[in-house]
């Protein structure tokens, strides 16, 4: 620190105006040891009010010895300080959070300012471990924080912090490393859900938020209480739309949907619901005949079978039964009211013409119609 400036009247400095060292008050004459003379010169150092002291830093090379003479000059005020200012020491405390596509920094000033106040930090960046940095500019001063952006989410960043004086940028801060990373998507906005027999279509739009990666695919869930949640055996890309199979019929159910991208699986959306129709049932399994001849009468076909595999949503009524005699002309051989249907045993005598064999097979019909006929089973 060197010694406080002398004052004098002399001169025509005004409140406001600049402050600057005349060259004939700065000499080496007489001063022991003196190698050289400094002129310093600052026109941004403006005077403050009356009764306030004003400081012009001059940067100097602490490996040499200054000695301070002359005097500043000024009208108004008690004088001026002339204070000797380094670069600052390294900030301290760095570290660094990663966030989507971005890293938030946070240290703490140097202890040593230099004998300058900070007006700035230098912040720097690497994506090789430091072995090249590139700057970031915050536009922001000598706030202890900022947010670096502009980085690609996966990739470890190595960070550094240097101060800024008056003098310059002081030594960088010991590094720290932070990696970026996005988070996973918003939930999709479900529009409408479409039921045909056995299956629904749906269609969504893409969620506001991607997550800071693309989305690649959708998961879609359905239930049928709203509660209980199945997961689609299939993951559709990203179109906007899926068609899942395989529903029961008149069934109302509940659909969901959620993007997926690099990070996971976002949101489910709100929920969906729609009601698969009533179709018509599948043929009856397992159906089977045998000839019967009773005594004195005439030959009979006994046919027995299993209900359909599905009843398409909507109970059984009756069972159609056709003949034939050569597997391929058919014709009605009678209807058994599902009510008088016992299963495991004959459910129909069918009467076989005299010097013939018979084919026979079986339908259901519901409320919705009447279902496909089984395979036929004969000759009897």
């Amino acid at each position: 620190l060197l010694p406080a400036a002398t004052t004098s009247s002399r001169g025509a400095v005004q409140v406001g105006s600049g402050l600057a060292v005349d060259n004939g008050v700065l000499s080496n004459t007489g001063v022991p040891g003196a190698t050289g003379l400094f002129n310093a010169y600052s026109a941004a150092a403006n005077f403050p009010a009356p009764g306030q002291a004003n400081t012009l830093y001059v940067a100097i090379d602490t490996s040499r010895t200054y000695q301070y003479t002359g005097g500043v000059y000024v009208e108004l005020g008690p004088g001026a300080t002339v204070v000797a200012a380094t670069l600052p020491a390294a900030p301290t405390s760095l570290t660094a959070d990663g966030g989507n596509g971005s890293a938030t920094l946070t240290w703490s000033a140097p202890t040593n300012t230099g004998g300058s106040a900070i007006t700035d930090y230098s912040i720097q960046y690497s994506a090789n471990g430091g072995t090249t940095w590139s700057a970031f500019s915050d536009s922001i001063t000598a706030v202890t924080s900022s947010v670096v952006t502009g980085l690609t989410n996966g990739t470890a960043y190595t960070f550094r912090v240097a101060a800024v004086n008056v003098v310059g940028t002081g030594s960088y801060s010991s590094t720290t490393t932070a990696t970026p990373s996005g988070s996973v998507p918003g939930q999709p906005t479900i529009l409408a859900a479409f039921t045909s027999y056995g299956s629904a279509t749906l269609w969504w739009n893409s969620p506001s938020s991607n997550g800071g990666s693309a989305v690649f695919s959708y998961r879609v869930q359905t239930s049928t209480d709203g509660a209980t949640w199945t997961t689609a055996s299939a993951t559709f890309l990203d179109v906007g739309s899926a068609t899942i199979s395989n529903l029961s019929d008149a069934t109302t159910y509940y659909f969901r949907v959620a993007a997926i991208n690099a990070n996971g699986i976002g949101a489910y959306s709100s929920v969906a619901t729609a009601t698969t129709p009533t179709s018509v049932p599948t043929a009856p399994r397992s159906v089977t005949a045998y000839r019967y001849q009773p005594a004195g009468g005439s030959a009979q076909a006994i046919v027995s079978w299993l209900p359909p595999s599905s009843q398409g949503g909507s109970a059984i009524t009756a069972y159609p039964i056709q003949t034939s005699l050569d597997g391929t002309n058919w014709a009605d051989g009678g209807l058994l009211l599902a009510k008088n249907y016992v299963l495991g045993q004959g459910n129909a005598a069918l009467g076989i013409p005299a010097y013939s064999q018979l084919y026979i097979r079986v339908a259901a019909t519901n409320s919705a119609g009447t279902g496909p006929y089984s395979s036929a089973a004969g000759p009897v």
